[in-house]
């Protein structure tokens, strides 16, 4: 008992009429719009524009934030700078950072606020470090190795 109506039949035997060949493709083509732009990833050339430049803003705000971040950590009188910023209230650091030069650029005057918003960022979670050896207040006197010599 062969079934001469089964799926494989009927397939072979469609025809299309040329309206419906039309609207089958025309669907095709905005299922696939519609998919590659909501679910696929797919972005317009403006919104690809605007996210190169906000990679490339991230980039210049992190790598001058980190040459900040050396240029304080390195300079002199570190533990009472950082107590200076950490004594400011969070929304003011970056402002701190920006006026005392630590992001400038030779040759530039621009003053970049989401660079000094991460340096500062960077800056109070740091450890204000202890002071060196040379300079802690000792609890004993030095001892004396010329006395255990003779």
């Amino acid at each position: 008992m062969t079934n001469e109506n089964s799926l494989p039949k009927r397939w072979e035997a469609f025809r299309p009429s040329k309206p419906q060949w039309f609207w089958s493709m025309a669907g095709t083509a905005a299922a696939t719009v519609v998919l590659g732009f909501t679910l696929g990833g797919w972005v317009t050339g403006g919104t690809a524009a605007e996210m190169t430049q906000r990679a490339a803003d991230d980039a210049r705000d992190t790598l001058l934030a980190s040459v900040c971040v050396e240029r304080f950590t390195s300079a002199d009188n570190l533990a009472a700078r950082l107590t200076e910023l950490e004594a400011e209230t969070s929304w003011k650091r970056h402002r701190l950072i920006a006026d005392q030069g630590w992001l400038a650029v030779d040759g530039t005057d621009i003053q970049l606020s989401g660079a000094a918003r991460l340096c500062a960022d960077r800056l109070a979670a740091l450890e204000i470090p202890e002071a060196p050896a040379a300079e802690r207040p000792t609890s004993q006197p030095p001892s004396d190795d010329s006395a255990l010599e003779g």
